[in-house]
């Protein structure tokens, strides 16, 4: 039997010995508990099962192909159920290889893909990780669990805002935030909605530290900071409230600017007023600024 008049289809057989090829990740994918062997064998990928398990091979492409997020990190559990899945890029469509039941399914694609930057976590609260997949005007995500796949349409000019992919609800599963235009969205998976807010013509998500993206209140779930002209302004989608704090025409986070000052629950935000030297610290948790200059302090 010739592998190459099988080309995007599904080979699998057991062997004692195998060519086994470069070894791309050692993580338990039979969920028996014990650590498996992957390997890339060129068209296969290759799996010697720890405790003189067995190999494995599943036949992936005769053309290019490559792990999701091109390692081994992206090789977790999608489906609840011990033994980490195997994602595949194979061109045209996503392919997850479930050892534990010698099975593979493809989702197709069409056009430029490609699994988000930490797209590859739990989302609905059940167990086993979502894929958030970025396909031109979609967002899209795949519950191998079910194998179910929902699309969202953003828009033609989006992006997923840094570290915007988290809790921010307070429900178990991560929402997913984007800048889309003068909107930003948020994507909530475990009930398959979407909510925009409107911020302004020119806006960012707050990138000073890793905070931009964090809890501000105390309460479960995170906030965002966003930098919109003279304003701040902080999203809470829990309550899915907006407030505005207008700082200046000239004003900048500090390096790191956004952690816990006060001792209490939540982040705070410290900024500095360009031209007059001033320090402002935005407290989202009671909507308080206090200010900061030589020889003075006040709170507004």
């Amino acid at each position: 039997m010739k592998l190459s008049a099988l080309a995007l289809f599904l080979v699998v057989f057991t062997c004692s010995v195998f060519a086994q090829g470069v070894l791309i990740g050692t993580i338990d994918v039979n969920g028996d508990g014990v650590a498996d062997n992957i390997y890339n064998s060129g068209s296969s990928i290759t799996i010697v099962h720890g405790n003189n398990g067995g190999t494995r091979s599943y036949f992936i492409s005769s053309g290019s192909w490559s792990l999701v997020f091109g390692n081994s990190s992206s090789i977790v559990d999608l489906d609840g159920v011990a033994g980490a899945e195997i994602p595949v890029n194979v061109g045209g469509a996503l392919m997850v290889i479930t050892d534990k039941t010698q099975s593979v399914h493809n989702y197709n694609f069409s056009g430029d893909w490609a699994v988000a930057p930490g797209g590859i976590t739990d989302m609905d609260g059940v167990a086993g990780a979502e894929m958030a997949v970025i396909n031109g005007s979609y967002l899209t995500i795949i519950t191998q669990r079910t194998f179910n796949v929902v699309s969202y349409n953003i828009g033609t000019n989006w992006s997923i805002v840094p570290t915007g992919i988290t809790d921010m609800d307070g429900v178990a599963g991560a929402e997913i935030a984007m800048a889309s235009g003068s909107n930003l969205v948020i994507v909530t998976p475990k009930t398959s909605s979407m909510h925009s807010y409107t911020i302004g013509a020119n806006w960012a998500v707050a990138t000073s530290g890793v905070n931009g993206v964090s809890d501000m209140d105390g309460k479960p779930g995170a906030e965002l900071a966003i930098v919109s002209g003279s304003n701040l302004v902080i999203v809470t989608p829990r309550t899915q409230s907006i407030a505005s704090y207008t700082i200046a025409t000239n004003w900048s986070i500090l390096s790191n600017g956004i952690q816990n000052f006060n001792g209490k629950a939540g982040n705070d935000i410290a900024l500095v007023v360009g031209g007059t030297g001033q320090l402002r610290v935005v407290h989202p948790a009671d909507g308080s600024i206090n200010s900061y200059s030589t020889g003075s302090t006040g709170t507004s």
